[in-house]
């Protein structure tokens, strides 16, 4: 199954809106240990698929070595953030939720919120996120505009859609801006 684009006024995409069916393709994608850290930098408890994490703090702090995702900007709004990693220009293009390399459901929380993804070691990679409040694992959308916040690596402003050459980012710590149209 492959998922959808929709699209905003002014033919601009928002590459997010890919997760129709996300959970049930969640349990098809390699399963990797990851964990996110507070803004203290300790480890949080955090949960992917049903599985939970159980990485060394250590290990997670050695971010030069495996790929590393802040989002910036997340609101006090109820849900979870979820994530997918893809390494295949055409997967990303697809949003093809079945070839992401990584995929990673965290509690939100306000502020900024850190995932570390320690078997994912070589990049280049394009990570797309949303802040899934009602915990339907979908980009809730309404007249075209998503009505839960998103962000994609590379992406310049809430309404720019790179390609995965601009989204391509490598390992260590990556900041990504969270962005909410509501």
């Amino acid at each position: 199954m492959k998922a959808f684009k929709n699209s905003l006024s002014g033919g601009l995409g928002v590459s997010l809106c890919l997760v129709l069916g996300l959970g049930f393709l969640a349990s098809r994608i390699p399963v990797l240990e990851a964990q996110s850290l507070d803004e203290d930098g300790e480890a949080a408890s955090l949960s992917q698929g049903s599985q939970s994490a159980n990485t060394s703090l250590a290990q997670a702090s050695s971010t030069s070595t495996h790929l590393v995702v802040e989002v910036m900007g997340v609101e006090d709004r109820p849900g979870t953030v979820i994530f997918l990693v893809f390494d295949e220009q055409s997967a990303y293009d697809d949003m093809d939720v079945e070839r992401a390399v990584g995929f990673l459901e965290l509690e939100a929380s306000a502020g900024s919120l850190q995932a570390s993804f320690p078997y994912l070691v070589d990049g280049p990679y394009a990570v797309v996120f949303f802040h899934d409040e009602d915990g339907d694992q979908d980009l809730n959308m309404l007249a075209g505009f998503p009505l839960e916040g998103y962000g994609t690596s590379g992406a310049r402003d809430a309404y720019h859609e790179p390609g995965f050459d601009e989204a391509a980012v490598g390992v260590g710590l990556n900041r990504i801006q969270m962005h909410y149209l509501r």
